[in-house]
Parts: structure tokens; C-alpha cells; sequence
């Protein structure tokens, strides 16, 4: 007799928490997922610290898909500041260099969204699991974007054809090279 395959879920940090999940295992599912499946990223050894410290500052931010305790895929986002942004889009930091926005921060100061991350794993590209995580994903954004106006808009740097596509529907400017952007 075949088991039953129990259907993709989507979730957050907090509906992640709520199941047993620490902030650590879900942001080292996030960048070995991220190690093996974006091509051309290479992942640095202090890497987890530097997202884990970004994540729990940026938790309302993200979404997953999963099924079982295996990760699918992610969308990962984070407040930076402005000056921050400009200096990455014009090539002159990475993305590692980042200073915490805390959400207390993000009521007064001004910042963009930098989407970090939107990953799926390579088998599940072309799928509904890919559509509804960049779906939800999207929704998150605009949600952020409507409810802090301190929030100028939103950036990324796309890796691949697929990213450079993503970056165009959600409205975004190719700036230079691989870095999009677009303001409220």
C-alpha cells in the first residue's frame, strides 16, 4: 500500500516556532537550501550568523514552503538602511555587510526592503509550490510597503535569468548589471 504524500504547506517564522522550530533551524535550512540551489551563490562560513542575527530582526518578512521537515523553498526579505541600499546598488558593499534594521528602527528611520532570497528547489521551479511561495512572498512586500511609510521600496540582486524575470514582474528597474530597484 502507497503512503498517502502529505501537501506542500506554506509558513512563517512564527507559524514555523509554533511547530518546534528554533530561529537557528530554520535559517540554516534556509542557506543550505540557498547553497544548493541558486547558481553562482557562493556560501561564506560565518554566513549563518550574520542571516540568523538578520532573521530574527526580520521575521514578518519571510515564508517558506515545506513538506514533512524538508524546506522547499523560501522567500526571504530584510529592512536596510537607505544609504546601505545605494551603496550596494552602485557595487560598493555586499549583501553581507548589512547593519540591522530592528523593527522599533524601521517606524522612524528610513529604509528600503532588500528581497534576499527567493529560492525554490530546482525540481519545484516550474511549479503551483514556486507560483504560491512567490505569490505570498509578493503579498508580504506590498503588505510591509502599505503599512510603514518609512519603507521607500523595495531592491535585489538577481543570480539568474528566472531572478532577473521575478525582478521585472514585481515591477522593479534593472539599475546596473544584476541590481533592480523600485521606489514607492
Amino acid at each position: 500500500m502507497q503512503e498517502k504524500q502529505l501537501s506542500p504547506g506554506f509558513f512563517t517564522y512564527a507559524e514555523l516556532q509554533g511547530m518546534g522550530y528554533t530561529v537557528d533551524d530554520i535559517v540554516e535550512k534556509t542557506v543550505a537550501l540557498s547553497a544548493d540551489d541558486i547558481s553562482g551563490y557562493d556560501s561564506q562560513d560565518n554566513e549563518s550568523q550574520y542571516w540568523l542575527k538578520h532573521r530574527r530582526n526580520n521575521m514578518s518578512l519571510f515564508v517558506c514552503a515545506m513538506q514533512g521537515d524538508t524546506m522547499l523553498g523560501h522567500f526571504s526579505a530584510m529592512r536596510v538602511k537607505t544609504d546601505e541600499a545605494m551603496a550596494f546598488l552602485e557595487g560598493k558593499c555586499s549583501e553581507t555587510e548589512f547593519s540591522v534594521v530592528s523593527g522599533q528602527d524601521a517606524q522612524t528611520a528610513p529604509h528600503y526592503v532588500y528581497i534576499s532570497a527567493v529560492v525554490v528547489t530546482k525540481t519545484l521551479r516550474n511549479s503551483s509550490v514556486a507560483m504560491k511561495l512567490i505569490r505570498q512572498g509578493y503579498r508580504l512586500l506590498n503588505q510591509y510597503l502599505k503599512e510603514t511609510p518609512q519603507a521607500k521600496g523595495i531592491f535585489a540582486e538577481a543570480y539568474s535569468e528566472e531572478g532577473r524575470r521575478l525582478c521585472e514582474l514585481f515591477g522593479m528597474n534593472n539599475i546596473s548589471a544584476n541590481f533592480y530597484r523600485k521606489d514607492r
